[in-house]
């Protein structure tokens, strides 16, 4: 049996962050092998996957429905509740981080095996769970959807609410981009 068929899911992609280490500067902007990291994640997403991204409006390559968690700010909890509300689709949903340079091969493996009615959470080599790197089922979203106000509240708690199964990660695929220095050293430890 294969994954969810990739047209068939729906997608949340949290670019809502303030990157407070980025001195301001807006992270999901940063450019890697010539796109930016907005623009990785959305590439990465089945063609035809409806797409809301939560945070403040850009131009994207693709059309996307935008987005923002109440109040702006609130976190990734609530960005993700937001994001799900404005979906209105009962598929699976990816739900992805917009700061994570390897995002096609997250999104690959998320994709790539059978989903039950929770979540795939993928795990980074030392088995920590990577919430914003996840695959929900229909039941998981409307379950997250239907949460009370998750303004402030951590994404673990979220999950906590669902039957969670994690998988392991491609190795390296789930280092994201916190600081400037984080890019530069991608950048130097590129060919």
């Amino acid at each position: 049996m294969t994954g969810a068929p990739r047209s068939a899911v729906g997608a949340v992609v949290l670019a809502g962050g303030t990157s407070r280490r980025w001195d301001g500067t807006d992270k999901t902007r940063a450019v890697v092998d010539g796109r930016s990291l907005l623009d990785h994640a959305l590439a990465a997403l089945p063609t035809e996957a409806a797409v809301v991204v939560v945070g403040p409006e850009r131009p994207t390559p693709r059309p996307v429905r935008w987005t923002r968690e109440e109040p702006a700010g609130a976190g990734p909890a609530a960005g993700l509740q937001a994001g799900l509300r404005a979906l209105h689709d009962d598929l699976p949903v990816v739900v992805l981080a917009a700061d994570l340079p390897r995002a096609a091969a997250l999104v690959d493996t998320l994709l790539s095996a059978p989903l039950g009615g929770g979540a795939r959470v993928l795990a980074d080599e030392s088995g920590r769970a990577h919430w914003t790197s996840a695959l929900l089922s229909p039941d998981a979203a409307r379950t997250v959807r239907d949460l009370p106000d998750l303004a402030d509240a951590s994404l673990h708690s979220v999950f906590a609410h669902l039957d969670v199964t994690l998988a392991p990660a491609p190795a390296g695929a789930t280092h994201d981009l916190d600081t400037p220095d984080d890019l530069r050293t991608l950048q130097e430890d590129r060919p």
